[in-house]
């Protein structure tokens, strides 16, 4: 079977060797302050209207240039193509029976992902609404990523018990 989307098998291996750095990065970054991010800085356009306050745009605002640490942005950015080589690439054998895994464990990943954003609308209010829905979004490839190696595992484990 040919699949045109998947990424050659090492990637996995470099998916798994960058998820503990960038992860401890990412941690420190949102979750322990941006004290050393200043050290990133860069410029990047920012739409504003002095006539409203921050974050309200309408079609007579100004783009501006400010300066900025950039690290949180390229954290996010090494996370998701992370997340992205662990969860897309090739397996060793690439058959139907690894396709049906791989859309069995995408389909239960949206699933569980669904309930729980419907959980944390009637549960989670404001500022742990809006960490929980960062949070969410890589909670849909990490499930995917979670169920997949499992499933194969499964496989795995039953075809060495037959031979």
């Amino acid at each position: 079977m040919k699949t045109k989307y998947l990424f050659p098998r090492y990637f996995r291996f470099i998916g798994y060797g960058l998820l503990l750095p960038v992860s401890f990065l990412l941690s420190y970054v949102f979750f322990l302050g941006t004290g050393m991010a200043n050290i990133v800085n860069s410029i990047f356009f920012k739409m504003k209207n002095p006539d409203f306050p921050e974050g309200v745009y309408n079609y007579y605002a100004q783009i501006n240039a400010h300066s900025n640490s950039c690290l949180d942005e390229i954290t996010m950015i090494l996370f998701t193509a992370t997340l992205l080589f662990i969860a897309f690439s090739r397996e060793k054998a690439e058959d139907e029976y690894t396709r049906n895994i791989r859309l069995n464990s995408f389909l239960w990943a949206v699933a569980v992902n669904s309930v729980l954003v419907i959980i944390s609308i009637i549960f989670l209010k404001e500022m742990m609404f809006a960490n929980f829905m960062f949070v969410n979004f890589y909670l849909l490839i990490v499930l995917f990523i979670i169920k997949m190696r499992i499933s194969v595992y499964r496989m795995n484990k039953l075809n060495k018990n037959e031979n």
